[in-house]
């Protein structure tokens, strides 16, 4: 049966299209441009995976690494997110924000707090305005109601939360970092493919990441990947065997909205004329289209081609955590 990573490549080989080419000469010069030594230190730096609190247990830093990764969303919000957060934070630094908050205010993350998250408490930790004032019956009056540019964010999150929340009362796991202690308790070897594919599997509404293209399931992963490296960052070089994954180099680049942005802007992705359009438009593209399945894909292929150019000298994993 093939690797959760070994069906991201081959569906993502399935999406052929005129909309997005890969040019492999630019991937190359791409790839000899890169400082190697820059490259490998961004997966070995932990900034992104080591915060200021401390834990009482190895579950509970688990625990806050995975909710982090799990509500690593909201780069569509990122001008709303400038213009309405708290203190102008985008996506990042808003969702790092928001956890480190929930955190501090007392909760241990588990189970039974994701389950009864709310909106009101979501706008309140993660700094989102979930009300906006409209005009009332007199030109005077302005009425406040529930809304604003932000509040789909707000109802993302409290979504993702209480989905996960349920699946781990079903699972009958007390927390996400339980349930991933214990998967890694019942391998004899440490294999990220293994999380990533347990992680896409129960949790489908925060992490099933896969599209549809003719007659094949195109599979991305992009947050379960992440999730998974980020522990293998935090934890390499401590004294933590079960996120020593042998397998670290078989990850794929993430095929989020900023490695497309990137890979594009240096010629590796060459896009129609009418999809450039919309991208240098901000617009955004629709879940699921034609469009973004094929920018998606396409970027999943050209990571792999410059590791290849670069004689695998790094990662597709090394390589996503350095274009972040």
């Amino acid at each position: 049966m093939p690797s959760i990573f070994e069906l991201i490549r081959t569906s993502c080989a399935e999406v052929v299209s005129p909309l997005v080419e890969v040019d492999e000469d630019a991937a190359a010069r791409f790839a000899k441009a890169l400082d190697l030594k820059e490259v490998l230190d961004a997966t070995k730096s932990v900034p992104g995976c080591r915060f200021p609190v401390r834990f009482d247990s190895l579950e509970e830093e688990v625990n806050f690494l995975a909710v982090a990764s799990l509500l690593c969303f909201g780069s569509g919000f990122r001008s709303e997110l400038h213009n309405g957060s708290v203190d102008g934070s985008g996506a990042y630094g808003t969702i790092t924000r928001g956890v480190l908050a929930m955190y501090l205010a007392g909760s241990k993350l588990d189970a039974d707090f994701m389950i009864n998250f709310e909106v009101p408490k979501c706008g309140e930790l993660f700094g989102l305005p979930i009300r906006q004032d409209v005009p009332g019956p007199h030109p005077a009056i302005m009425i406040s109601q529930p809304g604003g540019p932000l509040r789909e964010l707000v109802n993302k999150l409290v979504q993702c939360m209480q989905d996960t929340g349920r699946v781990l009362k079903e699972l009958q796991a007390r927390s996400l970092g339980a349930f991933i202690l214990q998967q890694a308790a019942d391998t004899s070897t440490p294999l990220a493919a293994s999380l990533v594919n347990s992680l896409q599997r129960f949790f489908k509404v925060a992490l099933h990441d896969t599209a549809d293209w003719k007659t094949t399931e195109v599979h991305f992963t992009c947050k379960a990947q992440l999730l998974v490296a980020q522990l293998y960052r935090r934890f390499q070089a401590d004294d933590q065997e079960q996120f020593r994954y042998s397998d670290v180099d078989q990850f794929t680049v993430l095929a989020d909205s900023v490695m497309p942005a990137v890979l594009r802007s240096a010629g590796v992705l060459r896009v129609s004329a009418s999809l450039a359009a919309k991208l240098d438009n901000g617009e955004a593209l629709s879940a699921g289209s034609e469009e973004e399945v094929a920018l998606r894909a396409a970027t999943i292929r050209a990571g792999d081609v410059i590791v290849q150019a670069a004689d695998r000298a790094f990662t597709a994993m090394d390589l996503s955590f350095y274009i972040w």
